[in-house]
């Protein structure tokens, strides 16, 4: 029975053991691991502190030009009262495109109504010459569509022989 015994704690101990190995050669390889990033890190930090700084004098320029550039962005008096007066000739020609707008819209108005005064006078025979020169142009302008279609195809045809 006691030697059972002790072959069961022998066992033990070896499965134990075997364990304690593997395990060991698992925290070798971290180890190893850890070690290498470390090695990378080292490295790195250079170059990270470098760039910190860099950053810390592109702060410090940056923060010192702020109250410069605060003072260009104020609107001086002088400035203020050139905005003013050109706010005020904005105002006096609105005002005169309104009239100018409102003297045209009166000048077409009277156009028209001359326009049929003329045809009224005119009577039936001159309506009928004007539909006929309102024909004679839409022909003629056809005749150019056609005219020009026909240059084109010309052309198409040229340049596939």
């Amino acid at each position: 029975k006691e030697s059972k015994k002790i072959e069961d704690e022998i066992t033990k101990g070896h499965e134990s053991l075997t364990q304690v190995r593997s395990r060991r050669k698992e925290i070798v390889g971290l180890i190893r691991k850890v070690k290498s990033e470390i090695k990378n890190l080292e490295r790195l930090l250079p170059k990270l502190t470098m760039e910190i700084n860099a950053f810390d004098t592109t702060r410090e320029n940056l923060t010192n030009l702020i109250p410069q550039l605060q003072e260009k962005c104020q609107i001086l008096d002088e400035d203020q009262q050139k905005i003013d007066r050109l706010g005020e000739k904005v105002s006096e020609c609105q005002e005169q495109l309104d009239q100018c707008i409102a003297q045209a819209s009166n000048l077409e108005k009277e156009v028209k109504r001359l326009q049929n005064a003329i045809l009224d006078a005119g009577g039936a025979k001159l309506k009928k010459q004007q539909t006929k020169c309102e024909n004679i142009l839409k022909s003629i302008k056809d005749a150019e569509k056609g005219l020009s279609s026909s240059k084109v195809a010309m052309k198409s045809s040229e340049k596939a022989i």
